[in-house]
């Protein structure tokens, strides 16, 4: 049996569970999140900086969907880029 435990993988020594975490959705995930926060602030820096999470985020949900195979995905956050540049251009012109 390959170190599970009611179907969940354990560590070999039979301690906790493991949990492992996508390289590519995990970041994108948080990236994601951390950007809706900041782009609903008041400040135009901080909403610069939300849209920067959003292009930093996109990039690696394009990049889950070369990696798996999905067109689907890989074209709607390549998208989502494009405007997330177009967000962080227009509040760096505000900015100023």
């Amino acid at each position: 049996m390959a170190h599970q435990r009611h179907g969940l993988p354990v560590a070999p020594e039979g301690g906790e569970r493991l949990i492992p975490l996508d390289p590519l959705q995990t970041p994108a995930v948080l990236l994601g999140m951390a950007g809706a926060v900041l782009v609903a602030g008041r400040g135009a820096g901080t909403r610069a900086c939300g849209f920067c999470a959003w292009v930093i985020g996109n990039l690696f949900w394009v990049a889950y969907g070369i990696v798996t195979g999905n067109p689907y995905v890989m074209v709607m956050f390549a998208f989502y880029w494009v405007t997330a540049v177009a967000g962080a251009v227009n509040c760096a012109h505000h900015w100023r």
